[in-house]
């Protein structure tokens, strides 16, 4: 019934869990969904989301 995600998939949804993370205050969680998204954003220097990213990481820091 399901398909399984494509890599570029997974690491836009990393990100977007990422962000429901921090809202919750459960930083080194979204952390850890982060550095996995961003190893694939940095491999393609699809430079939108690492700016999504890094936001979010300045956000919580």
């Amino acid at each position: 019934l399901f398909a399984p995600l494509s890599v570029p998939d997974t690491a836009w949804v990393r990100l977007r869990a990422a962000e429901a993370l921090v809202a919750r205050g459960r930083r080194a969680e979204a952390e850890v969904q982060l550095a996995q998204a961003l190893a694939f954003w940095r491999s393609v220097g699809a430079t939108r989301y690492l700016g999504e990213a890094d936001a979010l990481l300045t956000s919580t820091g």
